[in-house]
């Protein structure tokens, strides 16, 4: 999105992400290459698994990685954003 909050114009003819913008999330991130959930590298892909595993399995472990991702991380709470040291980070800190 862009300064306004609208979708990038849209890609020249032939180009296979042109109107992805408008596409469900799970379609948008096949289209533009499995980004997301660690973007193709199974390692990462595996720690964003186990942070929001974490996270879903009790109350105290989401708890963590929030007071993680608001003192460490710019408040950024969804996993696929960050890298594969910082979630190991997170993994270790937490016992996980």
């Amino acid at each position: 999105l862009n300064d306004r909050g609208a979708p990038p114009p849209m890609a020249m003819v032939g180009d296979k992400r042109a109107g992805v913008w408008g596409a469900p999330p799970a379609k948008r991130a096949a289209i533009m290459g499995g980004m997301g959930m660690g973007g193709g590298d199974p390692q990462l892909a595996d720690l964003v698994s186990r942070v929001k595993s974490v996270q879903k399995s009790d109350l105290a472990g989401k708890e963590a990685w929030w007071s993680f991702c608001d003192t460490s991380l710019g408040g950024v709470k969804d996993p696929s954003r960050h890298d594969a040291a910082t979630l190991q980070q997170f993994l270790t800190q937490y016992g996980a």
